[in-house]
């Protein structure tokens, strides 16, 4: 499982502000690694429509789930919900996603009749 990178140009750390590396997701394992407190990211399909667009930050990490609010919008009815800590969002089996550009995250594993797209999505 080999994760598409830039070319390497050194330490990370001492890696300029511009210099970002791009990178596919290629497991579940990595994506619960990268979404963490904190983490952001834009929806980019939904099952329900008024989400499209939204970008959401990772508010609260469990080992099984996560939950986002509306990123720099405390008040959204999506970020109240839950206590305040937002929308919960528990990971499925690792056959539910497929990974590339963006991350898409279906209903059944990959493959299933009748299956459908429940959250297509870009880490920022």
């Amino acid at each position: 499982m080999a994760v598409n990178a830039l070319p390497d140009t050194g330490n990370p750390s001492k890696a300029g502000k511009h210099d970002r590396r791009v990178y596919q997701m290629g497991s579940l394992s990595q994506l619960k690694k990268e979404l963490q407190k904190g983490k952001r990211f834009i929806v980019l399909d939904h099952q329900k429509p008024d989400l499209i667009g939204t970008v959401r930050e990772v508010s609260t990490v469990q080992g099984n789930a996560i939950y986002t609010k509306i990123a720099d919008n405390p008040e959204h009815k999506h970020s109240i919900c839950n206590g305040g800590r937002g929308l919960r969002m528990d990971y499925a089996k690792a056959s539910c996603y497929e990974f590339g550009d963006s991350i898409k995250w279906f209903a059944a594993p990959i493959g299933t009749d009748d299956n459908r797209l429940i959250m297509e999505f870009k880490l920022l």
